[in-house]
């Protein structure tokens, strides 16, 4: 079967970096959230989880899936999440909605991956 969702640790930009390859599921996401949870024990601080995200599919999130992601966005070692992929003005509308319904700003998108990083380590 092909995959799916995968989150890795990128030791050489010391961030956990998502793929989303279809529109996402509920057990898509349970999968990305333990797969996430894996890839923090490999950072240097586990307390400060900053993810790349490249993801095509988010505007077809299920409203489960989307309130799961603004709890999770309120955990204090999540710091930032750059999105990547997608229609830009679809994207950041959706990025404002999360991070309003989550209280955060911790989500941003961008349209490459140069800036995004940059960002991150801010």
């Amino acid at each position: 079967m092909a995959e799916r969702v995968r989150a890795f640790f990128d030791e050489e930009n010391r961030v956990i970096r998502q793929e989303i390859f279809v529109a996402m599921t509920e057990s898509d996401f349970n999968e990305l959230v333990e797969q996430t949870g894996n890839a923090a024990q490999k950072l240097p601080d586990p307390d400060n989880i900053r993810i790349l995200a490249r993801d095509t599919m988010a505007r077809k999130l299920s409203s489960k899936v989307r309130r799961k992601s603004r709890d999770l966005l309120k955990d204090p070692r999540l710091k930032k999440i750059a999105v990547l992929g997608g229609v830009g003005g679809v994207m950041k509308a959706m990025i404002i909605f999360v991070n309003l319904g989550s209280g955060t700003s911790k989500l941003k998108w961008f349209p490459d991956e140069k800036s995004a990083l940059e960002w991150l380590r801010e």
